[in-house]
């Protein structure tokens, strides 16, 4: 049986787990003026480590999951399905944030996409991170073990 402080312990871990997402944030308040080089370094490493936790931890697991319930080669389609899926839910996003007008009379944009870039990544994270805390939260009220290695 459950106790409430398996509840109250779940919760502190999720919002902890959450919290680190936000110590990425904070650094750019420290930082003085605008830095094109740091915020396109901060875009790569990140967008960088989300495709190989993705490729390299998910998906496999994501085929094990689905090997378990369907054929192998099923579980694959589905997973590489999903896999497509989020890459046009990423193009959607994008597509939905305003692009920058040319800024000069050669027709370049002085800022070369990257406040957009930003931005799409942001919503991208918010949505992500959302049924993340849910699942860190209940892995860890079923089994703090587990909740703390998501976590």
């Amino acid at each position: 049986m459950q106790q409430p402080n398996d509840a109250l312990f779940a919760l502190l871990l999720a919002t902890a787990a959450g919290m680190a997402t936000m110590v990425g944030a904070v650094i750019i308040f420290f930082v003085k003026g605008k830095s094109e080089k740091l915020l396109a370094s901060s875009l790569g490493f990140s967008g960088g480590m989300m495709i190989a936790v993705s490729l390299i931890e998910l998906f496999p697991s994501a085929q094990a999951a689905f090997g378990e319930t369907m054929s192998v080669l099923n579980g694959t389609l589905l997973s590489v399905a999903w896999l497509i899926g989020g890459v046009l839910i990423a193009r959607l996003l994008d597509s939905l944030v305003p692009h920058d007008q040319p800024k000069n009379s050669a027709g370049t944009r002085q800022h070369k996409d990257l406040l957009r870039v930003g931005m799409v990544s942001a919503m991208a994270i918010l949505l992500h991170n959302f049924p993340e805390g849910i699942a860190t939260f209940m892995a860890a009220y079923t089994d703090p073990a587990l909740g703390i290695t998501l976590a």
